[in-house]
């Protein structure tokens, strides 16, 4: 099970930020919850209208379904034909928002399923139960449950017995705090704030609790230090509150980012996985290396570095097997489609000698692999490159027309043909995935003189290079790491 944190501002969005919204993902399925204002555009940095499989709304604030309007609109309005989409809310709760267009003119996009407070349900792989819990609107808290994971979620809500109820055991739950200490007196039956929100969590069991900070004004960094979301949260429940604060505008990462401690504000898209207790994931409160003089850190510096240059010198030796490789023809009548008409293997060549091709996957219509766009995101000047004689090319099975528009969103200027409708890449042994390959070229003829991938495209990459110079490296789950280092599944 998969959480992706769309949005979390109170009341309303702010620049670059959104209201609640929630991207639940298990074995493909994608289900919302929650479509707060300004929560589709962070969607589609995700995925498109189309790739929603299901909603869940738990009350009728704006702030929590005001973009089923926009979502539905993309859906009937954006040329594709698709199912209707399943919406899932307590009656009444979407009145309005439905009501927004003239009437039935976004009919055939959705089915209404109408909840039953305490009642269970299946939506897609996930079972959910909901619970009637107190807020100024009625409001439908949600427990679900795929994979063997639990994911609690409270909506808007006031203390009660009901939160912990749906929380038991849970692995992770998803509180809404829109207040970090205290609740205002005229609020408190319908409000929670962090530390009300940790001691539930504590009361429930949970593995951990994830807050998202729905400040009904935004929370500014105090000019006198005063306890921080996280810190209230676990002043009542100690094991693991992560506080996921939404407040400061800022660009969407491409890559997942950690979820700041105490009152420091994160990305608007925060991404975890949903897994048991024991299994950590992100924490609030790292371990951190070892604390030493000067002379024993130099020390020990010294001697990382004595195996650093043993390292570099079994490089430079794979080096140099690799400059002694032999090669292979590769000969096809390939034609690849480009902005500047059809072109063929050795064109791609642009008059140098040796072509390196970074083939990008092929995931279908308006859909793109994240890892090949992360790696893409990485190449940067080519012109060293073509100084040393060496041209680089990204090529993809998909329709130029959709390489054009990708490009165009990402901002790329680097090489991007199309092998659409080509055996280039079955020649090359991609398979379903992603492939680099080097050529060289004699003449006419082509030959292909090395291949590699996973681990092999990996190293290139700056932000991992950089990572492994980290005291945290890169926070993956196969990394030797010491205990209590923060870490994710790879």
């Amino acid at each position: 099970m998969r959480l992706t944190v769309l949005g979390g501002c109170g009341a309303y969005p702010e620049a670059g930020q959104a209201c609640s919204g929630y991207l639940v993902e298990h074995d493909g399925f994608r289900l919302l919850v929650d479509l707060g204002y300004a929560v589709v555009p962070q969607l589609l940095g995700h995925l498109t209208a189309a790739d929603v499989d299901a909603v869940f709304i738990s009350h009728g604030h704006p702030d929590h379904c005001a973009d089923l309007n926009p979502l539905l609109r993309a859906r009937v309005l954006g040329g594709e034909t698709l199912p209707p989409l399943p919406v899932y809310a307590l009656p009444g709760a979407l009145d309005a928002v439905l009501a927004l267009d003239r009437p039935g003119m976004l009919d055939d996009g959705y089915v209404l399923h109408e909840l039953t407070p305490g009642g269970s349900l299946d939506i897609g792989p996930f079972g959910v139960q909901t619970r009637l819990l107190p807020h100024t609107r009625p409001n439908a808290g949600a427990r679900l449950t795929a994979g063997g994971k639990v994911l609690t979620y409270t909506g808007d809500t006031g203390p009660d017995d009901g939160v912990v109820a749906l929380a038991r055991g849970a692995d992770l739950l998803l509180a809404e705090a829109s207040f970090i200490d205290q609740v205002p007196e005229d609020s408190r039956s319908t409000l929670s704030s962090a530390r009300l929100q940790g001691r539930q969590a504590a009361a429930a069991g949970t593995g951990r609790l994830l807050l998202t900070i729905c400040c009904r004004a935004p929370i500014r960094p105090p000019r006198a230090p005063r306890p921080g979301r996280a810190t209230a949260a676990r002043s009542a429940w100690p094991p693991r509150a992560l506080s996921s604060s939404l407040e400061q505008a800022g660009p969407r990462p491409r890559t997942p980012m950690a979820l700041r401690d105490e009152s420091g504000a994160v990305p608007p898209s925060t991404v975890m996985d949903v897994r048991s207790a024991g299994q950590t994931r992100r924490m609030d409160s790292m371990a951190k290396p070892e604390i030493v003089s000067a002379q024993e850190w130099q020390q020990a510096r010294d001697e990382l570095l004595t195996a650093e240059k043993q390292a570099t010198r079994a490089l430079d030796a794979l080096a140099a097997r690799r400059r002694r490789l032999p090669m292979v023809r590769f000969a096809g009548d390939y034609v690849f489609g480009t902005p500047t008409g059809a072109k063929a293997l050795t064109d791609l060549f642009d008059g140098r000698g040796q072509l390196v091709v970074y083939q990008f996957m092929d995931l279908g219509p308006d859909r793109y692999c994240p890892g090949c766009t992360a790696f893409t995101n990485n190449v940067t000047s080519l012109d060293s490159l073509a100084e040393a004689g060496v041209t680089w090319v990204t090529v993809s099975d998909m329709p130029l027309a959709q390489i054009q528009a990708y490009k165009a969103r990402m901002g790329w200027t680097l090489p991007f043909v199309s092998s659409h409708g080509t055996s280039f890449s079955a020649d090359c042994g991609v398979g379903p995935g992603f492939l680099l390959s080097v050529f060289l070229r004699d003449g006419t003829d082509v030959y292909r003189t090395y291949t590699t991938t996973s681990r092999g495209v990996d190293r290139l990459m700056f932000r991992q290079n950089i990572l492994d110079l980290c005291p945290y490296g890169r926070q993956e789950a196969w990394e030797d790491s010491p205990p209590g280092w923060p870490r994710q599944p790879t």
